[in-house]
């Protein structure tokens, strides 16, 4: 069940004022009398409350209260009330309509230099598109509410924003933009300047909520240890007393992190705690409990306790239908603890569910690519045919083993020649690069790769004043590590040593001999070795938390350059450093 991301937006206090304000019902009793008797709020309750029952009537209600909103020449009223009817639009599957009424606010607000008003408008435009699942759409004006906000100091509403980018971004999948955005967001909180005096959170639950949030997203690109790093980070800061909610939330994205690591004595105590916190437990707290549970269940091959709480979870919660599109997940895990239980009829149908709940999550993302969901469920389905063919046949099956074995010994026999070869290569290789470390009296003297072919040939149009200049701010840089910054490009290094890219590349190509990126690579990848054979606590790192260490994007990167310069997966070389080490 995706709802890891959906905890983090109770903290968008003031986003959800907005929605308060402008767009959900307020349960008051509505009178009987006339419109023109009622106070702007009181129409409001009864347009939205009037929705569920007459949706013509409604319009005809937000309709009157611009109009009437109009005569009175009250400007605010008149976006307030445009807004409404521009929400109350979409909740009826009008949203092209109630875009308009956004649309028309926004311009307004731009002609008259009323930024406020602009702000307003774009974060309703925004929450609109949002709780639509137009989620794609949302992004833009979140972006142009936190510059507006920022523009007004109006802290409270950027950060709102910035939680907001966050999630959306973790659910188009786009986690590394996740993350930059949320530490972003760290980066302006840690300012003294900034003042949350209208807000109903404190900088230190921001701050709480930014590092879940960033955790969350590593935790989805499968970076386990970078998630529990930020998680830790957000507990340090808790106070155990006040902050049990929060920390509810902590204990539940670690065990998940935990599950990643395979780690499920760890994932099971955090489970255990999750239970005794910001109590009582609803409902929802119960089904998120059951699927965390049986995923550790199924990791320790216990899968009828898996399968018996897995089902708890859905008897505990009835899931409303809306709520289905979720469950993607859950169903997921309880088709996978039924398929290997051998109960292959409850397989296919949790499987098919899951299949459903995925296409309809689906339908929320706009604009991004939906192969790797394709991918996963294909290979699902293969499992599932696989096994009822092979009930089905087992008898023949039966009758061909002694065949089958007889290959299945063959192949082994000719894969350990090949792999005691390829052992013995390796190891080689590892002795001579363990060797040229012990020797190097400094990184450069590891690996140092010249390219055959340069980007610009000849510096000698840049005079040697600006050459030391350029050398000089690239030692410095090399000593400040700034080559294992993510943002670390031609461009940027370029800037931060005053000087251009042309430039740059002319002095790096006749000084190293190599290309800028072969440079960036050579240092990284230096480094590297260097740190895996010193520090023991790095070489316990999943190799795609080391490449994010080193700046690269993904470990696959990282692996490919490893390679390159020292003939060996880093996974082997932290292996033979690690026997060396006991």
């Amino acid at each position: 069940m995706n709802l890891g991301y959906s905890y983090t937006m109770n903290f968008s206090t003031r986003l959800s004022f907005l929605l308060l304000v402008f767009c959900l019902p307020l349960f008051a009793q509505a009178q009987q009398d006339t419109l023109a008797s009622k106070t702007f709020k009181e129409v409001q309750i009864i347009m939205n409350r009037t929705v569920e029952l007459d949706t013509v009537k409604a319009i005809q209600i937000g309709q009157y209260l611009i109009e009437r909103s109009e005569l009175r020449a009250n400007k605010e009223d008149i976006d307030k009330a445009k807004l409404s009817l521009g929400y109350l639009l979409g909740r009826i599957g009008r949203l092209d309509e109630g875009i308009m009424y956004f649309d028309t606010v926004i311009e307004e607000a731009q002609k008259a230099g009323n930024t406020r008003s602009e702000m307003t408008a774009l974060a309703t435009k925004a929450v609109f598109y949002n709780t639509n699942g137009y989620y794609a759409e949302a992004i833009d004006p979140y972006y142009k509410t936190s510059k507006l906000a920022l523009e007004l100091e109006d802290y409270a509403m950027y950060f709102s924003v910035i939680n907001n980018l966050g999630w959306l971004k973790g659910t188009l999948e786009d986690y590394e933009g996740a993350v930059e955005t949320m530490k972003e967001g760290l980066d302006e909180l840690s300012k003294e300047s900034i003042v949350l005096n209208d807000s109903l959170t404190t900088k230190r639950e921001l701050q709480m909520s930014l590092l879940t949030n960033i955790g969350k997203a590593y935790e989805n690109s499968m970076q386990p240890d970078s998630t529990i790093h930020y998680v830790e980070k957000a507990f340090a800061l808790s106070n155990t007393s006040a902050d049990s909610c929060y920390q509810k939330i902590f204990h539940l994205v670690r065990a998940e992190a935990f599950i990643l690591k395979s780690d499920f004595l760890k994932a099971k105590e955090d489970v255990e705690t999750y239970t005794t916190l910001c109590l009582p437990m609803n409902k929802s707290d119960s089904l998120v409990w059951s699927g965390t549970l049986g995923k550790i269940y199924i990791g320790t091959k216990k899968y009828q306790e898996a399968v018996d709480i897995l089902n708890l979870g859905l008897r505990v919660y009835d899931v409303p239908k809306e709520e289905e599109k979720y469950m993607d997940d859950y169903y997921k895990v309880l088709a996978k603890a039924h398929k290997s239980l051998g109960q292959l009829d409850s397989a296919n149908y949790y499987f098919e569910k899951h299949i459903n709940t995925t296409s309809e999550f689906g339908k929320l993302r706009t604009n991004i690519s939906t192969s790797f969901k394709n991918q996963e469920i294909d290979a699902f389905q293969n499992e599932l045919d696989t096994l009822a063919e092979e009930k089905a046949q087992k008898e023949n099956l039966i009758l061909y083993g002694g065949v089958a074995g007889g290959i299945v010994i063959l192949f082994l026999v000719v894969g350990l020649v090949r792999s005691n070869k390829q052992r013995k290569e390796n190891e080689a290789k590892f002795q001579t690069l363990f060797d040229k470390v012990n020797g190097a009296q400094k990184e450069v003297q590891i690996v140092n790769t010249k390219d055959t072919v340069l980007e610009e040939r000849g510096a000698s149009d840049v005079n040697e004043e600006t050459t030391q200049q350029i050398l000089d701010g690239l030692k410095k840089l090399e000593g400040q590590h700034y080559y294992l910054h993510p943002a670390c490009s031609a461009h940027n290094v370029a800037k931060r040593i005053k000087t251009n890219t042309t430039y740059l590349s002319k002095v790096i190509n006749a000084a190293f001999e190599k290309n800028f990126s072969t440079y960036i690579n050579d240092l990284r990848i230096n480094y590297a070795i260097l740190k895996l054979k010193e520090d023991t606590k790095f070489r316990g790192y999943t190799i795609q938390a080391i490449a994010t260490e080193l700046g690269y994007k993904s470990a696959d990167s990282f692996t490919k350059y490893f390679k390159q310069h020292t003939g060996l997966n880093p996974s082997f070389y932290i292996k033979k450093l690690n026997q060396i080490a006991a």
